[in-house]
């Protein structure tokens, strides 16, 4: 015999579950994610949860965000796709940044409820763990170089020419004993320069003298001398480097030239597009040697990346001078200049995404009013107005991102569609302008419903659960009821297996959420409760 108890409030709604009908609730637990400051060393984690307050199991299709100068810096890891009824599942989020500079990025949910895709806003500062480069935050371009050329010229120790190479010859490029020669391979042992030129070893100046008149301190820069064979310094010469495609006229070690072309061997071809970079950034390029080449040296920085060798020397050369090479430190420099000579601005790259490309609504028989939710973001790196939305049927209206709107690079919005379940629609459209400086177009996004049958609704019935003091009461046991507690937000908070005779009820003693669900499971069939406290 029970316990008398005080009913608060019977305000309870079940719902036994025959289809796919979508409890409305939050399913994601946070829409803005925001780190703070983070460094590029580290690999920041963080993440939100789903819940799925649904009668069927949430499945979640893909998620979706935006690169940053090509790289995938923000990814997401769901241990299961498919969220089950009633529970949750934390979503981690990576950040591995490259660039310091301020990030805003979508994560996109593409999922199975019927409202559709959901997005959170990821927001970030990233610095730079080497403090040399402070200055160069949130830069890009002209203001980017012109920032680093201030940072390589400030503090410049300049050696003199016998300094430089006796430390090129004793340290830098000294490993072993044995100093290689950058063009051939050869090696020889010496560590002076009495000894480079006993073994017919020259200094090579990457951007040739000849150019700059031999004036110091460019002549004196160690960053872009290196020790050479003397035969393969005498044929490098002042030539341009590029790629060789015909019959070489001089090839050793991998090195080679035709006519006034030069072509390192790979092993050097980072190394010596670095040295180029880092030349014309502090000094310019002088008699115009280097802009014709840039397109090669740029293709070269990227093919052939930095190497604890290039670190080491990086280190050296900054304890010798005070100043150090970018392009070594942080090779993604070069993404954010588009050209180290003359006038440097971005190259547009106009670009979104949208959640899905045919809209399926959901539409069952004796349904009524619903919402799908349509997510646009921007993965280029212009700004994009999006404008002109228009659907083609009167019986569908936007309640709500209908209006122009301009989005930033990674920025996103919603378009939510108002529709009656109980209407189908196959040969309808959501169609909207994107434009951007570099043009316009019209997008046209099909519409479709996807057809799911409804619930039965047993509210008129008060055969499942009542609202009691200290918990519910769930009627009609059976002795085998597999009973979950979900709160509002779609959290699982309680769950109890039943093993009993069956009874007229069963006092459940559990908190209880002001507004909450119930979902009970007997004999295979779900029924979902929704209940309120009054107070």
């Amino acid at each position: 015999m029970h316990h008398l108890i005080k009913i608060s409030l019977q305000v309870v709604i079940c719902f036994t579950l025959l289809s796919s009908f979508q409890i409305k609730a939050q399913i994601i637990s946070t829409q803005t994610i925001t780190r703070g400051t983070v460094n590029e060393l580290q690999v920041d984690s963080s993440g939100f949860w789903i819940y799925n307050t649904t009668n069927e199991d949430l499945e979640v299709y893909s998620i979706l965000s935006a690169p940053v100068y090509g790289d995938t810096v923000l990814s997401a890891e769901l241990k299961n796709s498919v969220v089950p009824i009633g529970d949750s599942s934390w979503v981690s989020v990576l950040f591995s940044p490259r660039h310091n500079i301020e990030h805003v990025l979508p994560l996109v949910l593409v999922t199975s409820h019927d409202e559709g895709a959901f997005a959170v806003e990821f927001e970030a500062q990233v610095q730079y763990s080497n403090l040399y480069y402070s200055n160069t935050q949130n830069l890009s371009q002209g203001v980017l170089r012109s920032a680093l050329t201030n940072i390589v010229s400030a503090n410049h120790s300049v050696l003199s020419y016998s300094v430089a190479r006796d430390n090129m010859y004793a340290t830098l490029d000294n490993h072993g004993g044995l100093v290689e020669c950058v063009y051939t391979g050869r090696t020889a042992t010496f560590n002076t320069r009495s000894g480079a030129v006993a073994n017919n070893i020259n200094c090579e100046h990457t951007f040739p003298q000849s150019k700059f008149g031999s004036a110091s301190p460019m002549k004196n820069d160690i960053h872009h001398l290196f020790p050479s064979d003397q035969s393969a310094n005498s044929s490098r010469s002042n030539h341009p480097f590029g790629v060789v495609t015909g019959t070489p006229n001089w090839s050793v070690g991998g090195s080679m030239r035709q006519g006034s072309l030069f072509e390192p061997r790979d092993a050097h071809k980072g190394d010596c597009a670095r040295a180029m970079l880092y030349f014309v950034l502090r000094y310019g390029d002088y008699s115009n040697f280097y802009s014709s080449q840039e397109p090669i040296l740029r293709t070269w920085h990227s093919n052939y990346s930095t190497d604890s060798l290039d670190i080491y020397r990086n280190n050296g050369i900054y304890a010798l001078q005070s100043n150090r090479n970018p392009f070594i430190d942080y090779p993604q420099f070069l993404d954010r200049i588009t050209t180290l000579v003359g006038t440097t601005s971005a190259i547009p790259n106009p670009d979104f995404i949208i959640s899905e490309d045919t809209i399926n609504l959901v539409h069952r028989p004796g349904g009524g009013q619903s919402v799908r939710r349509f997510i646009i973001a921007n993965t280029g790196n212009v700004t994009l107005l999006f404008s002109n939305m228009a659907i083609s049927n009167s019986g569908l209206t936007i309640s709500s991102g209908g209006s122009s709107k301009s989005l930033e690079s990674g920025e996103h919005f919603e378009v939510i569609i108002d529709y009656n379940t109980s209407n189908m629609y196959s040969q309808d459209s959501l169609t909207f302008l994107s434009s951007s400086s570099s043009g316009f177009s019209m997008i046209t996004v099909p519409i479709k419903s996807k057809t799911k049958l409804d619930l039965e609704d047993r509210s008129s019935k008060n055969d499942f659960v009542v609202l009691i003091e200290g918990g519910l009461r769930i009627l009609g046991i059976t002795g085998d009821e597999k009973l979950e507690l979900i709160d509002a937000q779609g959290r699982l908070i309680a769950k109890k297996e039943l093993n009993q005779m069956p009874s007229d009820s069963f006092d459940w003693l559990t908190f209880t959420p002001r507004i909450g669900w119930l979902r009970i499971e007997r004999k295979g069939q779900a029924t979902i409760c929704k209940f309120a406290h009054s107070n």
